[in-house]
């Protein structure tokens, strides 16, 4: 079994959705017929029952397919991952042969290191919007990774909107954000634990907990509702470029200087 596949480019291949995924396979067939796809690497749901026993075999070729999807990236690209100056950030999905929305993780902004925010601000000119990707990323790694309980940190964002009197989280600054993801790193040191501060540490972890996912209870819940087969051949990792023109908590690449389709 391959560990990896890669999409972008002429030369994908359309994949099916028992080995991808049903969003990575559409994926694939888009870019298989010529049309411009963000490009992406997907770690095959054949890995999942051997991360999720911590086989060691299975546990090599996760490494080894994530160190390629991230080559692969950043050839694509033409940036680096976890770079101070042109940072490549992915999202790590997750996605089954059937939709089951909302059943498993994801971890958006997987990259965002102390040094590559520095990076966001100098390619986008917006530290507000470097300093989002960057708490949010947190967020997400001490909920979805590290496993710790969200409400403090939700307290925690409450506190300071409060105290900046904003009318929610997208009226913060960057200054604000800036603070708030230092209280995230504490949040975590204090739990016992540490957001790595090195892009391929956090997405070795981040793929793990995404695998981890498919035996969520409320992902067994799912299966058991809709008949799914309850093992582990439905998870796949589908990582993306994040952009400097986002504004919501999805990513998609910018705009290419001509006007053309993109499909994400």
């Amino acid at each position: 079994m391959d560990s990896l596949y890669l999409i972008g480019g002429p030369r994908t291949l359309a994949l099916e959705p028992a080995i991808a995924g049903n969003k990575a396979a559409i994926l694939s067939r888009m870019a298989a017929m010529g049309l411009p796809v963000s490009p992406a690497f997907v770690v095959p749901t054949g890995l999942c029952a051997g991360i999720n026993k911590d086989e060691p075999e299975a546990q090599a070729a996760l490494d080894r397919a994530l160190d390629d999807g991230v080559r692969f990236l950043e050839e694509q690209t033409g940036r680096r991952f976890g770079d101070r100056r042109r940072p490549l950030l992915v999202s790590v999905r997750s996605g089954a042969p059937a939709s089951m929305p909302g059943m498993l993780e994801t971890v958006l902004d997987v990259g965002c290191t102390s040094e590559a925010v520095h990076g966001l601000i100098r390619l986008s000119g917006n530290p507000r919007f470097a300093w989002d990707c960057r708490r949010r990323f947190l967020e997400v790694y001490c909920e979805t990774v590290l496993a710790l309980d969200p409400r403090p940190l939700e307290s925690m964002l409450a506190a300071l909107i409060a105290e900046d009197g904003a009318a929610g989280d997208a009226a913060l600054d960057g200054e604000a954000l800036e603070r708030f993801a230092a209280e995230c790193l504490g949040h975590a040191t204090k739990s016992g634990t540490d957001v790595p501060d090195d892009a391929r540490a956090q997405l070795r972890a981040a793929a793990r907990a995404v695998y981890r996912s498919w035996e969520s209870d409320k992902a067994r819940a799912c299966r058991r509702l809709t008949g799914l087969a309850p093992f582990c051949h439905s998870t796949w990792k589908l990582l993306f470029p994040s952009a400097p023109n986002r504004k919501d908590g999805f990513n998609c690449l910018p705009p290419p200087s001509s006007p053309a389709l993109l499909t994400d």
